[in-house]
Parts: C-alpha cells; structure tokens; sequence
C-alpha cells in the first residue's frame, strides 16, 4: 500500500494562484503512514500565511481504560505545523491510520510544488496519553508474511508510567520457523525501550496476562509474524493473503509520575494525587515529586484515603514522604509512610504555608497498589482557621471564620485546641450552628447528615473520643452543654467546595475535675472502682447534663505495658454502639520507651476498645506503657437502681501467670506471653482455668513453637502442657494445630514452658464454657471478644453423627468486625447433586443486625469461587449477633472435617477489612 501525491502541475509548470487542495489518506487497522518529501518548493513566507502544506492526522480511539473502569474516547484532529519554503521536511510518521494533506496558494506568487512518496507500515510511535495498539488488518488477520512490526509509547516525559492490557490475543501457532527463537510460531514481545531488555515474550498460543501491566519509561511492542503455506490453499487472493487468526489488540494508558499544581481561587480548593497509574500496582523504580502549591495566606491540607505500599523497617524500600516545603529537606518532613491504611497517619497532615511537596519512592523490588491522597487548600491560624487557645474560669467564645457576607468560604478545614491547667475539665456551650446539610425526603434521615461539620473531640487530637460529631443546623439540635473527661479539646470544622452559612458560635470554660486522674501500675495489684452519679446527686449548675465524662490514665514504667482485669461492669447504654455511655481504653504511650516483647512496633497496632453494657469484659492488655480510660457514664434518678460503675484490677505485665475464673469468664482468648510477638527465652509460665465442674471447649488458632525433638518425636524443648486436675496432661509444639476438643470440667493448668534457645510465635487459642447440654445438643458460652475463633468438635479430624453445636459470636458493637469462613466441610455434595437441594446437615447462620433477623444454611458447596467467604458487621446503634448452629446427620457418606470460622475486629474508625482468609 503506496503511493504519491504532487501538486497541480509538478513536473510541467508552477503551481496556481487560490488553490485549496484536499488528499485523504487511510490505511487498514494496525498501519500508519509514512510520508517522504521528495521534491518540495513552496512560496516562501513568515508561519507560511500565503501558500502552504498542511499535514493532519485524525485520531478516533475507544477502550477501556487499563488503569480504571471507565472508557475512554478520543476524537480529535492534529495538525502539524505548517509547511513552506524550499528546504525539504524531514520524512513524517502519523500515529493514526488516516491523515490529511490540506495544500492552499493565495493570489500572489507561486513556485514549483511538491511531490511526496506515502506508505502503509506497521508499528509506530505513540505518544498521546490514552490509545489503542492492533496489530495490522485487526480482526480480520495479520498478513502471512515474514515481518516484524515495531510499536513504540513514548510519552513525553519520560519518567511517566504505562499501563497495558490486552482485549485479544489470537496468533498463529502453526510452527515455520524451526529453531528460531525464542518462538518458533508467530509472537509479541513487550520491550523497556531505555534499556533495551525484554520484559515479557507472548508466543502463540499461550495465555496473554489477564490483569493489566504497568510499566516506568518508554515501552516497546515488537510483533514478528513467518510465512506459512498453509493459508495457500484458500481460493481468494484476499484470503489467501491473510491469516486466519485474528491478530492482538490492547489498550494503553499515560500516567504522570509528579507534577505541579496550584489550588487557586476560580479553579479549584481540592485535587487527588494518586501514585502513577492507580489503582494498578505502582512501577518499580519511581522518583515522582508532586509540587502542590496555593494562595499565599492559605495552608494545604493532606489526607490519605488509600495506601499499599511495601511494608518495610523505616519506610526505607517503597514509600510516601510528605514536605512542608516546596523542594525537599530533611527538616521539612510531615512524615514518611509505608504498608497499609493500618499504617496510614490517624492524624491530621497540616502545612504551616502555601507550599507542599509529595515525593513518592520505589526499589527494585516488590510493588504493591499504590496510594492515594486528598489535598485541600484552606485558612489559616491568622484567618481564625484554627489554633490553640486556652480556656479559664470566664466564659470565652469561639466562631467560625467568616468572609464579608457573614458566611463561612468554602473548602476548610480548621481544628482548634482548648486547653485548660492541670486537674481541670472543659464546660463547651454551643451557642449557634447554621452550616450545609443534605437534602433528604422526609422519614428518610442521612447519616452523615451534615455537608459542612463541626465535630468536637473529648481530649488533643491524635489519641481523642468524639464527643459531639455531625453538627449542622438547629433542626438537628445539637447538644445544649458537654462537658471534656479532662483538660483538652479538639475542635473541626469543614466545608467542601460550594454551598454555605452564618458557621458557629461555640462558648468554653473550666471546671474542676470531679473524676479522674493519673494512676501508677506497679507489680502489686492494685483496685479501681468508679462509680457514676445519679440527678439527685449532680450539682445544681450541671442539671441540663445527661452523662459524667472521667478521663483516667495508667501508667506504667518506661519499659512494661499494663494489663487491666475487670471485676464488675455496668455501663448501661441507650446506644447498643456505646456511641453514648462508654469506657473506652486507648493505647496512649510512647512505641520507642515501652520494650516489654507485648508492646506495639508501630502505631496501628495501638489498642482502642470501647466497651458498654453489663457484661464482665475479658481482660485488656496494653500495647503501649500507658493507657487512658475514657469514661461516660449516663446520669440517672436514684430510684433507677442502674447507676453506672465498673470495678477492675491493674497491674504490670510483668510475669506472666495468671488464674481465670471461668464461672465469671465464660469464654475468651488465651495466648502466650508477648503474643503476637515472639515468646521469651527461660520462660515458665501457668495460665489456671477454674470451670467448677463446667466443661469447656478449647480450640487453637495458631500454634508455632519450637519442634519436638528429632530422635524421640517428643516435646522436650519448648512446649505447652495442658493437664486437666488428676490427669498427666498432654504436651504441645512444633507447628501442628491440636484437634478442637471439649474438657471434662475439672480444673485445668496450661504450663507454658521455653528454653534458652530458639524462640517462636507462641499459641493463640479460645476457650468457651459448655452453659447446656442434653442429649444430643450442646450449647457454649457468647464470645464478646474483639477477636478469636470457633470451630467444631473433633476439627479438622471430623465430627460426630446427629449432634447440635451452639455458638454465638456478640463483639462490641462499635467496633466494625470481619467474620471469615475459614474452612467449612460439612454437607459434603453427592456427585451430580445440587447444591441447593436440601439437606440435614448443615450450618445455620442467624444474624441479627440493624434491627433485621436473617438466617441462612451453609455447607461444603456454599462456598464457591463467586460467593465470598467474608462477612462484615459495621459498628451499629442496635444490638448485633451471629450464632451458629451446627446439625450434623445420622450418615458417614458426607462427612467432612467440620468447620472453622475466625472474626477480627478493627479500632475505632478502621472500616476496612482486616482478613483475607
């Protein structure tokens, strides 16, 4: 396919005077065009405004997007700068099949004319940001000819990064060329056009990746086809030519690797930097710099909304480095961030100017999905956009900032400290509050209700309760007076980017602290008891409060944790989330002073449980020196008799025997010291469950300990003994999980037992009391654990005929939890039967959730490819249950292992889930 185009008269004479000439060119799919000037004299004149040649090319692209689920569409005419004179253009290459030669003279001079070679090649250069490569004549098959097609994505920055992914692969795997390699068929290889090096050969008949495929830099496609006489046979000379396999087709995308953007005023407050080519896994290799800049006397804000990054020591492999600067210096650094969003800062990421700088860094080595981020540009301190204020004994207020019509503007986001002397508490009034809320029919009530929000946190910033959240207007009233658990609060206020109103008046005091206060854990034990108030016994200027806020922190020393063993409990809730009346205990201590093997390495894995109701909690070891103990606690007339109170004991970790009453626990977890961390060395220690003639059921989640002894296959090294009273007991280790089995009721000793060498994970388990059984039915205690496992008796080793076992997991309502069906083999399905037939064994789920009882059966075929294994409980203002109920059958044909079923719940405000199996 060729061919040559001359202007009127070439060869005979000049060309005329008002000329407009117009050639269309088109080649097949998978083809450009090359042009190559042979003769060219064209009037001469300043950006060729008299006479000349006009070279287009028509673009008209369409896919999906490898890097999203959108698709694209690209229509568009690009035109190449005009073309005059004597001296020859260089040979030109389109992008596009189709181009157009537009030659127009005015009425003035002329000259001799052009006379220019085109031709249909294969491969060529793309560098528009989104496209779509096939191979030649796609889909009707490629030519049957030795060739090789060279396709090339060059960007123009060269640090960008390419996304690929096919919509076909179909090539010819009849083999001609013997020897060749590396494929003897016709193949596709994908090359790193910097370095030269092929990443990825595609012979014929293999299978292309599924997923898309991201890469850093310029990318090459290199498409080599080989004669076969086998196509010869066909009668048309059109067919004959061609192969009967359609070809390849794939989709391309550009993504910047950094860039500058400025947030201004007529354009926009906000914008998403998300790593190259996002959602996909991020290219190896990558030194992308973001330079966000803003209005002189606005400050930029940072929030993360997803981030997988390598997980590594100090963030040194792959990561996220954020600058209050506009270049980057050490001692500018917000922080530098790596894992997940459990890694993810809690806290807010403020600059102090107009100026930040993202600077993301990968190795060589392992990729993961990315990140992304929300930056928005607000106020300032010096604009009342934030700041710290101190609160005395006269009421002072505070408002919200406001532009000249007595509004708030849009795009905040303010926080405010309110501090108060030591042993002292916070009175905050809120005065008046006009802000954006949604627009909903009536009945139906949002949540969140308001667009533009005040929250108001009981304490500083980074480790603090909300006390009041979703403030708008005065339809939805807001609380007349709070009252902090202590001397700080923290206050937000943010607004999006249109709609407004009059903000927020807010009043603030101090008060002297009626609860609370710093407490020291020693190795004795020592008791606390709180004790709510009734009306009758609130003072006379707090009768508009309805709850006591107390904060309490234990500390221990610089190096040991605490653990806390509640006694009594009675915390009673109108909010079965606890969202109202709660306790809740909060890791708050330094990760770099506690060395204790139990504390926390990093900040996600600081503890936060919020607690209501009146069952007894397990108990709650720190992960951190110190701990705060947030109460509110729901004010009630005397004749009530629920006065809320709890009771609990405290002490160091610093031993690590310990004795259960399981009359007052009836279930719970029982781990090795220092878990999840590794257990010590030289350690010896007794963990006693008392059941008073309770059976129980004790079921191992992990266990990983030193391997018995090669020449005696026994447990003479590390090992656990559990030994119920009058009995020898049986020993435990190495790596193999016990079978789930259920006590006798007498008194059981576990003696944990390490020696001077080799250390390892330890045990993690869970216990639960049998509370009834008869017959054939057995029934054992709630869980009210944040985490553990069930499975049933005999697991995996099978399970005995016509019996009903009865769990029922109850985790705190405000927590969010993942419920994994780890394992279910039960039912087992006949050749050729249904799953949805019935059956007589089965589990039975019953979930009680948002005030809706639901109830399924599950066995060995639920649990396909497409139905998922997880399933996930959002903290909830109503009660919240998931029982199981296990009926096995009278037959052996379709017995299976049993089941084993694993839940997980996350801190508060975690709302992704946590388990993946």
């Amino acid at each position: 396919m060729s061919g040559q185009i001359r202007s009127p008269h070439f060869g005979e004479k000049d060309y005329d005077n008002d000329l407009e000439c117009v050639w269309d060119i088109q080649v097949p799919v998978g083809y450009h065009v090359n042009l190559k000037f042979r003769d060219f004299d064209i009037e001469t004149s300043g950006n060729c405004e008299k006479d000349q040649l006009m070279v287009s090319q028509e673009h008209s692209t369409r896919a999906n997007s490898p890097n999203g689920d959108y698709y694209f569409l690209f229509q568009d005419e690009e035109k190449e700068n005009p073309l005059c004179g004597v001296m020859h253009p260089l040979d030109w290459d389109s992008e596009s099949n189709r181009i157009r030669l537009n030659f127009t003279t005015d009425s003035s001079t002329t000259a001799k004319g052009f006379r220019i070679d085109w031709e249909a090649k294969c491969g060529t250069v793309y560098r528009l940001n989104h496209g779509v490569i096939s191979s030649p004549h796609y889909p009707e098959g490629y030519p049957n000819e030795e060739a090789s097609c060279t396709y090339l994505i060059s960007p123009p920055d060269q640090n960008s990064v390419i996304a690929l992914k096919f919509s076909d692969f179909d090539l010819s795997s009849i083999k001609t060329s013997f020897g060749r390699s590396p494929c003897e068929e016709d193949y596709l290889q994908i090359i790193e056009a910097s370095t030269d090096r092929v990443l990825y050969t595609i012979c014929a008949g293999s299978a292309v990746p599924s997923d898309p495929m991201v890469f850093k830099g310029p990318i090459g496609l290199k498409f080599v086809t080989s004669k076969s006489f086998l196509w010869s046979l066909d009668d048309t000379e059109t067919v004959k030519n061609k192969k009967k396999t359609r070809g390849f087709q794939l989709a391309y995308s550009i993504s910047k690797c950094g860039d500058n953007i400025e947030l201004r005023e007529g354009t926009s407050y906000h914008t998403v930097v998300t790593s190259p080519a996002f959602p996909l896994p991020y290219a190896k290799d990558l030194d992308c710099v973001w330079n966000i800049t803003t209005e002189p006397d606005r400050q930029l804000y940072v929030r993360f909304e997803r981030m997988d990054l390598e997980a590594f020591m100090d963030c040194t492999a792959d990561y996220v480095e954020i600058f209050d600067s506009s270049d980057i210096q050490a001692n500018k650094t917000l922080g530098k961030f790596c894992g997940t969003m459990k890694q993810a800062p809690q806290y807010r990421i403020m600059s102090t100017g107009p100026n930040m700088l993202i600077h993301m860094k990968t190795d060589f080595n392992v990729n993961a999905g990315g990140f992304r981020v929300i930056v928005q540009s607000t106020l300032g301190e010096k604009d009342g956009c934030g700041g710290r204020l101190t609160a005395t004994d006269s009421w002072q207020t505070l408002s919200s900032p406001q532009d000249d019509d007595g509004n708030y503007p849009n795009s905040l986001m303010c926080g405010w400290t309110i501090s108060g002397p030591v042993d002292s508490q916070l009175r905050i009034r809120i005065d008046s509050i006009d802000t954006e809320q949604l627009e909903y029919p009536p009945g139906v009530k949002p949540d969140p209700e308001c667009i533009d929000v005040l929250n108001i946190y009981d304490g500083q910033e980074s480790f603090s309760p909300l006390l009041a959240g979703d403030i708008c207007t005065s339809d939805n009233p807001p609380p007349k007076s709070l009252q902090t658990s202590h001397r700080h609060a923290f206050l937000t206020f943010s607004t999006d980017r249109d709609g407004v109103g009059r903000g927020f008046n807010i009043s603030y005091k101090i008060e002297n602290s009626e609860c609370g206060g710093w407490l020291q854990a020693t190795s004795d034990m020592k008791t606390l008891v709180y004790k709510g108030i009734t009306k009758e016994e609130n003072k006379e200027v707090d009768k508009g409060r309805s709850f006591q806020r107390c904060r309490f922190m234990i500390r221990g020393t610089k190096t040991e944790p605490v653990i806390v063993n509640f006694k009594q409990f009675n915390i009673p809730s109108k909010a079965e989330d606890c969202s109202d009346a709660y306790v809740e205990i909060r890791d708050v201590g330094s990760l770099q002073e506690c060395q204790h093997p139990a504390c926390a390495r990093e900040p996600n894995q600081r503890k936060i449980t919020k607690l209501c109701g009146s069952h007894v909690p397990n108990a709650h070891v720190s992960n951190t020196n110190t701990i705060q103990i947030i109460v509110s606690a729901g004010i009630v007339p005397t004749a009530n008799h629920s006065r809320s109170m709890f009771k609990f004991e405290y002490n160091l970790l610093d031993n690590c025997n310990r004795t259960i009453d399981t009359n007052t626990i009836k279930s719970g977890r029982l781990t090795s010291p220092n878990y999840p961390q590794p257990y010590s060395e030289n350690s010896t220690c007794f963990t006693k469950l008392q059941p008073s003639n309770q059976k129980m059921l004790m079921v191992f989640h992990e266990l990983v300990l030193e391997e018995p002894n090669t020449a005696t296959n026994l447990c003479e090294y590390d090992h656990l003994l559990f030994r119920e009273e009058g009995t020898n007991g049986t020993k435990y280790c190495g790596t193999s999980l016990p079978a789930t089995f259920v006590s006798s009721g007498k008194d059981v000793t576990m003696e944990f037992k390490s020696d001077h060498s080799l250390n390892h994970g330890g045990y993690d388990m869970s216990y639960y009391t049998v509370v009834s059984q008869r017959d054939n039915f057995i029934q054992f205690a709630d869980s009210y654990e944040l985490d553990g496992i069930i499975s049933s008796i005999g697991y995996p080793n099978g399970y005995n005929k016509s019996i009903s076992q009865v769990f029922t997991l109850r985790p705190p309502n405000s927590h969010d939890c993942s419920i994994i069906f780890s394992d279910v083999n039960v039912g087992l399905v006949k050749p050729k039967e249904e799953c949805r037939q019935l059956a007589e064994e089965y589990i039975e789920i019953e979930v009680m959730y948002k005030g809706e009882k639901r109830s399924a059966n599950i066995r060995d075929c639920t649990f396909s490819n497409r139905n998922p294994r997880e399933l996930i409980l959002s903290a909830d203002s109503t009660d919240r249950y998931v029982k199981l109920t296990f009926r096995s059958d009278s037959k052996s044909e379709n017995d299976g292992r049993g089941f084993k079923i694993r839940w997980a719940c996350h801190n508060i405000g975690r709302t992704e889930a946590v388990l993946s199996n």
